[in-house]
């Protein structure tokens, strides 16, 4: 079994999530499959756009069977036309693998690689990512010039047609991925034990579970915590930090928070309604509250899209697009409501 770049971050998240879905992927839930396909979707329709700046390139076939793309790219690598980018190779060694977004050939035998991400800005995972790359092409005595990552730029505004050039921002990020290389080297050697093992490792949650991804076996793992409705983690604008020292102390459910804990107002309010059972009713401020209201009296609900690509003239990358809303009205207390909608 080959250790791909997908699994390897998934190893650098979680050593359990790593092992179900190198040894036993009919574990991962079915819904996360279906999110991580609207998720590609999009990252190549971002790849798309980020072609269009190098001209004349190398297209590596996809829908062929692995071996055969596998052989394509090794055959481009080795007779490279200068300047010529190279799209999609998958470089295999004995026992790595990896896709490459891009790599463009030098004319002293090198090569710069091309990292295209849908996000806006560089995140660690990112350059873990490009590392795994190097170390794969590295193994197969590839010499890399420079790394670079491109990042959807979130000051470009769309006027017309989408410009490329304008809604990518090039970093290059070769000193960072050569900062963590040797200990890349090591990660992937323990990542390769662990994948070997005939049992799945024994991770307890924490805050990994949510980054770099929210893991898809939360479901699983978060049993525990999730059969208790009233849980630490559903306390309202409780920090990720107090939550985990409260969990790291055995404490789950909120009724065993201790007294004596400093919690903002609100929280307390919501502690006491878990704890009694009871509504909380400020009837007072309620009161204030409708003794303020002018009459006609408008309730908006709307829902948003923030797609990657701008849609429309005037949007940025993932700004937020009304698609839909719910207008409720009163016109007075005594009379009947109204109701626009639109989709």
């Amino acid at each position: 079994m080959h250790l791909s770049k997908t699994s390897f971050l998934q190893y650098l998240q979680c050593q359990k999530l790593f092992w179900i879905s190198t040894n036993h992927p009919e574990q991962i839930p079915w819904l996360e499959k279906q999110l991580d396909k609207l998720r590609q979707q999009e990252g190549r329709q971002v790849e798309k756009y980020a072609h269009v700046l190098f001209q004349d390139a190398t297209q590596i076939i996809r829908n062929i069977p692995l071996k055969e793309i596998i052989a394509q790219s090794k055959e481009a690598l080795l007779r490279p036309l200068i300047g010529k980018a190279i799209f999609n190779s998958i470089i295999q060694t004995q026992e790595l693998i990896a896709e490459i977004d891009i790599l463009l050939p030098l004319d002293d035998g090198s090569f710069d690689l091309y990292e295209i991400k849908s996000s806006t800005d560089i995140k660690p995972h990112h350059l873990a990512d490009i590392a795994f790359q190097c170390h794969v092409l590295t193994s197969c005595r590839q010499k890399i010039n420079r790394c670079f990552l491109l990042t959807l730029n979130n000051r470009y505004i769309r006027h017309g047609e989408i410009e490329p050039r304008k809604l990518f921002t090039h970093h290059d990020v070769t000193e960072g991925v050569e900062n963590i290389s040797q200990e890349m080297e090591h990660q992937i050697l323990l990542a390769k034990e662990i994948m070997a093992k005939k049992e799945c490792p024994e991770i307890q949650i924490g805050a990994h579970c949510d980054s770099p991804y929210e893991c898809p076996m939360k479901e699983v793992c978060w049993k525990k915590v999730n059969d208790c409705p009233n849980n630490i983690f559903t306390l309202n604008r409780l920090t990720g930090i107090k939550k985990w020292a409260l969990y790291n102390q055995g404490i789950i459910e909120s009724k065993d928070i201790p007294a004596h804990y400093k919690l903002m107002p609100r929280q307390r309010i919501q502690l006491g309604c878990e704890k009694t059972g009871q509504t909380h009713v400020n009837k007072k401020e309620v009161k204030e509250f409708l003794d303020g209201l002018i009459m006609p009296c408008a309730f908006l609900d709307f829902e948003t899209v923030a797609p990657a690509i701008p849609w429309l003239d005037g949007m940025k990358p993932y700004q937020q697009l009304p698609f839909q809303f719910s207008l409720h009205g009163v016109d007075k207390l005594d009379e009947a409501p109204w109701h626009y909608s639109w989709i």
